[in-house]
């Protein structure tokens, strides 16, 4: 827990490690940037199966690093063991734990777990889940401002009936 480092309440800049146009990739922005247009997203486009993902996350995740987004968020869609053992490799799994910027790792769905799941800031079920997790103080915002919105109505109308009031009476 010393290790871990908070998620941003309110990240403005966010990068995504996954293969783009993925199903992963689509949940997180239909949770993210699309509900959300103040977050902007960035996209480090990344193999995440077979031989090449290893070597191609081990490339990008350090150059992430450096570009001062606020989250990084690294997933993928369920699949195999096979399928997401780059995520179980030791080499991956100390990358992420150095990584200097907050990170939010989702590999696979809720049954799924991997070793960067565990040594990430933050780990999701899911690529929605880590959705969830980037956007979840601007969600709190949203609703506080409906509350406020729906106290300022209430307020409104009762004052000016009652001053209505008092000017039928005078």
């Amino acid at each position: 827990q010393i290790h871990k480092k908070k998620i941003p309440k309110y990240p403005k800049k966010v990068c995504i490690v996954t293969s783009l146009g993925s199903d992963a990739y689509n949940d997180f922005v239909k949770h993210t940037a699309s509900k959300f247009p103040i977050i902007e997203l960035y996209t480090a486009d990344v193999r995440v199966q077979g031989i090449g993902a290893v070597p191609s996350l081990l490339k990008v995740l350090p150059k992430t690093d450096k570009m001062g987004f606020d989250a990084i968020v690294v997933t993928r869609g369920g699949g195999s063991i096979e399928d997401l053992a780059a995520f179980n490799d030791e080499d991956v799994a100390r990358m992420i734990f150095s990584l200097k910027t907050p990170t939010v790792v989702a590999i696979g769905h809720e049954a799924n777990e991997s070793l960067s799941e565990w040594v990430a800031d933050v780990r999701a079920s899911t690529p929605t889940d880590a959705a969830n997790i980037i956007s979840t103080g601007y969600q709190s915002l949203l609703e506080s401002l409906e509350q406020l919105g729906l106290r300022l109505k209430s307020n409104y109308a009762y004052y000016f009936s009652a001053n209505f009031q008092r000017l039928d009476h005078i």
